[in-house]
Order: structure tokens, then sequence, then C-alpha cells
């Protein structure tokens, strides 16, 4: 039996933290969506002047306006749209894409959004709390020095990013005498958290902040403008409903069939 397409639990507070410009929009073409927004306003319409009298220009658009419709318009998708299931969207994906005119679905996904770290600048940073007791440490210092001399080379592959920073890590933990146990692990994740230094790759044509949503037992990358990093809470997971444009694979490093071009961010509160 094919998968439902739609979850059924109930919702609770949604936050809209980010819309992209064309959120509305991409809203607005899916008939799915669509009705459930109600019609744009369209301007009163002019009275025929009289003759001899001089035609009155259309009123200015007012961009305000235009910008607070779309805000309602989203944020009444995230709170009250039920969302798709993550069951159903390779099928959704598959025949959206064998249509008359191929184009990425709109869809709408809820569950639990993780940000991790970019490995690079963690080791940076583990590299620059560490050093406060490199002097009475040789081991931790040789391995410093190591880092400081691999650092272009680390930029390019995370995974030697990572066993140097645990590396680096063990042995300040070892030679540790003078601060709190979590001094380097906690003070550089706050400090990454801080400067939102998340994992980044360029796809779809830009720089974008690389997340994943778990939704039920299936995860998938969830791409957002790197600028919607500063609008983000400062935490590395949390509830989530977004707006979607639901793409194939776009990195072979990704295990998911398919990715999420994030068009607009709501956050589950649950007092």
């Amino acid at each position: 039996a094919a998968p439902p397409p739609y979850e059924t639990q109930a919702l609770g507070p949604v936050e809209l933290v980010w819309q992209a410009e064309v959120a509305s929009a991409a809203l607005r073409a899916d008939p799915a969506f669509a009705e459930r927004l109600p019609a744009v306003p369209k301007p009163e319409p002019r009275k025929k002047p009289k003759r001899g009298e001089v035609p009155q220009p259309p009123p200015p658009p007012d961009p305000a306006a235009d910008a607070e419709r779309e805000r309602r318009e989203v944020a009444s998708v995230l709170r009250k749209a039920p969302a798709r299931s993550a069951a159903s969207l390779d099928a959704l994906l598959s025949e959206a894409l064998r249509g008359k005119e191929p184009r990425p679905p709109v869809v709408l996904v809820e569950g639990t959004l993780s940000l991790a770290f970019d490995d690079a600048r963690a080791l940076d940073l583990t590299c620059r709390l560490a050093q406060l007791s490199a002097k009475r440490h040789a081991p931790l210092a040789e391995a410093l020095a190591m880092a400081a001399d691999a650092s272009e080379a680390v930029a390019s592959s995370p995974s030697a990013a990572r066993n140097l920073r645990g590396r680096i890590e063990r042995l300040w933990r070892e030679g540790n005498r003078d601060f709190e146990p979590g001094f380097v692990e906690e003070g550089a994740r706050r400090g990454l958290l801080e400067e939102r230094a998340y994992r980044k790759v360029r796809v779809l044509g830009e720089r974008h902040v690389v997340a994943q949503l778990r939704a039920g037992d299936r995860s998938f990358p969830a791409y957002l403008p790197e600028a919607v990093a500063d609008h983000l809470p400062l935490q590395t997971a949390f509830e989530v409903r977004l707006v979607a444009r639901l793409v194939p694979r776009q990195d072979e490093a990704e295990a998911a069939p398919l990715a999420l071009a994030v068009l607009a961010v709501g956050r589950r509160h649950s007092p």
C-alpha cells in the first residue's frame, strides 16, 4: 500500500523564523496551497473620468503592505496546513519530474532540524582555547603545532579536522590543571554557536547552510541560504515546520536521494 501522503498529528504554536521573498508566490503557484490562501486583494476600480477631466494615475504600490500580507500567508500555512509524510516524498518528487512541465514541488514538512558546525572552524577555536595549557604539556603543544601546519589541508577534509580536534581535546584533558574540565569543549561549542559557524556548501547556485531534517525514521539535507543563519535561534537542534522545494540529491556525500531547498522556517513551540 502507498504511504499516507500527510501527517495527522495535532499542531501547537509555530513561530515564523524566516521566509524567502519568493515563499508566498511559490505557495500560490501550487494548487494544494493556493486553495488555503485568501485571494490577493485587487485595487479598487478607477472611476471613468468625465469629459475634460484628467485621468487619475493608479495608486502607488505599497511594498510594506504586500510584505505583511505575504508574511501572514506563509505563517498561516506553517501553522495550519497538513505536513507531508516523509514516506511520501520520493513518489511526489518522481511524479512532479515526470509531468509535462517538470519542476520541483513545494512541500510542507515537519520534524527536528539539526545543524552541524564547520569542522575547520571548530578545530581553530579548540586550538585557541587549548593553547592556554600548551606550555606545560609537550604532547599538547606538539599536536597544536601539527594542527597549525595542517590548517589549509584540513579546510577541505572534515574528517581530518575532526580527528585532530579529538586528539587535542584528549591531550588537553590529560594535561589540564588550571581550568574546569569542560573548558575547551564547552567554550569552543559556545563560540561556534554565537558565530553561527555552521557547515556550508555551495549548491543550487549559491552557498547554503547544510542542516538535517529528521522526519519520522528518515533524514534529509535541508539547504538554507547562508544569510538565514543570523535568523536562527542559538540552538543546534529544534522542532520545525518547513516550506521547501523538494529537489533530487545535490551532494554525493549525502545518503538521502532527495533534499529540501528551504523557503520558510517555522519553529514549533512546546509550552
